[in-house]
């Protein structure tokens, strides 16, 4: 199985009730080579003027093969402290449709997080996923975070869908292009003369 890491983005933000989405903290997207996309925004509220924070936020993917199904693998975390919290979205694929279920994160922090990595640095599974399915192309909030302290959530919404136009268009794009090239007019190939005729 090959696994592709996306957007290892640190962030150290200001969280402000001004922001243009207010408590927006993380947003990314990573695609199968399947033609699957997992988009996220991640979310904290309510908000608090002028609270910092300072998170790695990513995503990877387990690209299918050998019947095994796509497993995006979205993770956030807080380099200062070691803690990284993270969750996989298995794609279950029967007939014409497409199922996502939740699932403990199945990589090591190394894994997720390559030369961010640092030893003794824990990934945790978040503590309430979702028990349903859902079907592809439905918006899904998932808390990761919650402080008792201050009432506040941190929230991914997360959307998955496959670019099936985006594919469409490559593949078509290629096949104009090679149509193209097939009846385009070549010159005609140069001779060189023979200079046994020359006399």
């Amino acid at each position: 199985m090959t696994t592709n890491r996306l957007w290892i983005s640190l962030l150290c933000l200001t969280v402000t009730a001004a922001a243009p989405q207010p408590g927006l903290i993380a947003t990314g997207q990573i695609q199968a080579r399947d033609g699957w996309r997992l988009d996220y925004s991640t979310v904290v509220k309510p908000t608090i003027p002028g609270q910092r924070m300072s998170l790695l936020s990513g995503a990877s993917v387990t690209h299918a093969k050998n019947g095994r199904p796509t497993v995006f693998h979205r993770y956030l975390g807080d380099p200062s402290a070691k803690v990284y919290f993270g969750y996989d979205v298995v794609l279950e694929s029967s007939g014409t449709s497409t199922r996502l279920r939740f699932a403990p994160i199945s990589k090591r922090p190394e894994e997720l997080l390559g030369e961010q990595w640092t030893p003794g640095a824990r990934l945790l599974a978040i503590q309430e996923f979702p028990s349903k399915t859902f079907e592809s192309g439905q918006n899904i909030a998932i808390t990761l975070l919650a402080d008792p302290a201050t009432g506040q959530k941190v929230v991914d919404y997360i959307h998955v869908d496959t670019s099936f136009m985006e594919l469409l268009h490559h593949i078509f794009g290629n096949m104009i292009t090679a149509f193209h090239s097939h009846f385009q007019p070549h010159d005609a190939p140069t001779v060189a003369p023979d200079l046994r005729r020359i006399r």
